[in-house]
This record gives structure tokens, C-alpha cells and sequence, in this order.
């Protein structure tokens, strides 16, 4: 068996760890000189393309599940990394606490930019040139330099997504976009990974489309090796094989990137460990039709997404006014790494109430800056 192949079979074969509460303090990291270091807060944002806030809440759909001879499983049992973490975090979007994309056309290009931006997005379709609003990853990278904050993504067109100036950032969307190469290519598991994606066909997608069993490991890696303080991790099969009709293949899809999530945690609970603060965040970019195979300003029902918030200080509650939107998870993210919050008037508000010590390390970080 080659080295790919053999890396591809040991990334299937993951096992989900127990998953306590997360601590909330831990001892100060050392320099390689001894003394502490300044703690600092990691961010990663995870999105899953096009999956029915109903997968997640309420389990697979009973018509669906008889028609492709499928076991009906709850919630739960398709995702039970997030359903664990929501116990602990913040899980939005069933019906106690509905959420959606702002639109009007739901689909990713869209989705994605309402994600980064924490704003309606302008784009209306899948074919719009590069973004030109600052983005979360923007405000994140001009804060701590470059290689500290990376987007890797299965779908190409999230390069065009990320930054209005991606050169700023470390990004590998699809098999061949790229910007700072040579932060990936330093560190040897990460460029092996993006050697197996470059030459995998790109089924379930298509053009250069990199399928999330490659995207998924080499996100990993990265996290890893170089410990950005926010990586966004994009997975889409779950759409893709939604568009071919084939919801076994998208209930795969779902439980192979809930493990995924599960590996996100382990790695997050290392960096907690050494004194530092961790938030994960979950999403997707649409919901879906009706009939499942798509979703659009057609489909209004796909509006419907959904959030998991999980952290060191992410409360267990969401905030107690007004409809939650898409809108609103760059706004909690920017507030979770104390950047400036958006004075648009139309931009979304943090997912979560104030807290306390939230603030009281927002004043530290900037003492310290």
C-alpha cells in the first residue's frame, strides 16, 4: 500500500473520544525559553454544506430513510460529537431557536459571505467575482499576522470568499487555489495531504472540487502543526451528494465530518491544556428543499440553517432577543477574539449575551498589545 493510501485508511478509522465539559483554566504555555507565554484565543469555524437543520434535530427524514433503505437514526445518533458539545456550548436552529440565512437566494456563494462578513450578503448567485467587504478572517489576519489565520475548503469558489485581498491569508480551497503556499508546504503532513488532494478526482464535485476526505485530514494537519488563532474549515459533500439524490452517501458525509469534529476537539483541548482560550463554531451555508435535492430563493424552507457555539466562554444559552440569522456568527466570533464589533447598521449581533470574563480578557489582550 502506498503512503496515501495508507494515511486515507488510518484518517477513516478515527474513534470519539469522551467528551467532558471544557475546563475553563489551565497552566500558562512555556517558550521554548521556560517563561509563559501570553495566552491567546483560537478560533475554528467549520461549515457543512446544504445540511437540513432536521438531520440535526430531529434525525433523519422518515420518507427519505424508506425510500433509500436507510436505518432511521436520530439526531443524535448522525452527529453525536455536536449534540455532546451543544450540551456544553450552544446548539441554534431547531425549533426552540430557529435561525437563517438572510438571502434572498440560498445557496453557498451567498452563505459563505454572510458567514465572514456578518452581513446580507450583495452576491445572489454562484458566480460572483471576489468579495469586496472586509471579512472576519481579514480583521483576524491584520491583528496577528500572517500564517495565523487560514481558510481550507473543499469547494475552489471559497477563495473568492475569504478576503478581498487573499494574499493575506493561508488558503487552499478545492485542489489547486492557493495563497501563502509556502506556510502549508513548511510542514511535511500538510503538504503530503495537499499532494493527495491535488491529484484525487473530484467526486462527489466536480472541476476542482476537493472531496472532504482529503480536505478534513489536511485541516487537521495544519491545526496541528501551525496553531492559526482562526482557521475556517469548509467541507461540502454533504451538498454534493445531496444534488445527485443520494441521501445514504449525504448520511455518511454528515457522520464522517461530525468525526472530523470530534479530532477539531482533541486538538482544541490540547491548546486549552496549555493555558489558552478555544472556541469551536459550526455552521452551514443554506438548508435545503422540501424535495432535498436543492435548495434557492425558489425553496424558501431552505433558508433554514443552524449553529453550534462551543468554548471557553461560550455560555450555555443564547441571547434572549430577536430572530437569529446567519448574520450574526462573524459579530460572535469577532467578539470571542475582541476585535472592534461592525457599526453597519444592518450587520448581525453576537449569538451570545455579554460575559464577564469575556470581557475582562478582551481588556488583558488589548493591555498586552
Amino acid at each position: 500500500m502506498s503512503m496515501f493510501g495508507l494515511l486515507l485508511g488510518l484518517a477513516g478509522c478515527t474513534q470519539l473520544p469522551e467528551l467532558a465539559p471544557i475546563p475553563r483554566g489551565g497552566p500558562p504555555s512555556q517558550s521554548p525559553v521556560g517563561k509563559p507565554m501570553r495566552p491567546l484565543t483560537h478560533v475554528v469555524l467549520v461549515t457543512l454544506d446544504g445540511v437540513r437543520w432536521q438531520d440535526v434535530f430531529e434525525g433523519t427524514s422518515a420518507g427519505l430513510a424508506a425510500a433509500q433503505q436507510v436505518r432511521p437514526s436520530s439526531g443524535a445518533e448522525l452527529m453525536p460529537t455536536l449534540h455532546q458539545l451543544g450540551r456544553g456550548g450552544v446548539l441554534l436552529g431547531g425549533s426552540e431557536h430557529p435561525m437563517v440565512a438572510s438571502g434572498p437566494n440560498f445557496i453557498s456563494q451567498p452563505g459563505y459571505t454572510e458567514i465572514v462578513s456578518g452581513r446580507a450578503s450583495r452576491c445572489t448567485t454562484n458566480h460572483c467575482d471576489q468579495i469586496r467587504e472586509v471579512t472576519l478572517l481579514d480583521e483576524q489576519a491584520r491583528r496577528s499576522g500572517s500564517g495565523s489565520v487560514a481558510l481550507l475548503a473543499s469547494w475552489e469558489r471559497l477563495s473568492l470568499v475569504a478576503s478581498p485581498t487573499p494574499g493575506a491569508l493561508v488558503i487552499s480551497a478545492g485542489r489547486s487555489a492557493r495563497s501563502s503556499s509556502e506556510q502549508l508546504q513548511k510542514h511535511p503532513e500538510v503538504a503530503r495531504w495537499l499532494t493527495a488532494g491535488q491529484l484525487a478526482s473530484p467526486f462527489p464535485g466536480k472541476g476542482d472540487y476537493r472531496p472532504d476526505r482529503f480536505t478534513a485530514p489536511l485541516a487537521l494537519a495544519y491545526l496541528r502543526a501551525a496553531r492559526p488563532q482562526l482557521l475556517m474549515v469548509s467541507l461540502g459533500d454533504t451538498d454534493e451528494h445531496a444534488h445527485h439524490g443520494n441521501y445514504v452517501a449525504y448520511l455518511e458525509s454528515l457522520r464522517a465530518a461530525d468525526r472530523f469534529l470530534s479530532d477539531v476537539v482533541s486538538e482544541l483541548r490540547q491548546l486549552q491544556h496549555e493555558g489558552h482560550s478555544v472556541v469551536l463554531a459550526v455552521t452551514t451555508d443554506h438548508g435545503r428543499a422540501a424535495n432535498f435535492r436543492d435548495h434557492g430563493a425558489e425553496f424558501p424552507e431552505s433558508s433554514r440553517v443552524w449553529a453550534l457555539l462551543w468554548g471557553s466562554h461560550v455560555a450555555g444559552r443564547p441571547r434572549a432577543s430577536g430572530p437569529l440569522r446567519l448574520a450574526d456568527l462573524a459579530p460572535t466570533l469577532r467578539e470571542q477574539l475582541s476585535l472592534p464589533s461592525d457599526p453597519w447598521v444592518t450587520a448581525g449581533r453576537s449569538l451570545l449575551p455579554r460575559d464577564g470574563a469575556r470581557d475582562r480578557l478582551a481588556a488583558v489582550e488589548a493591555a498586552a498589545d
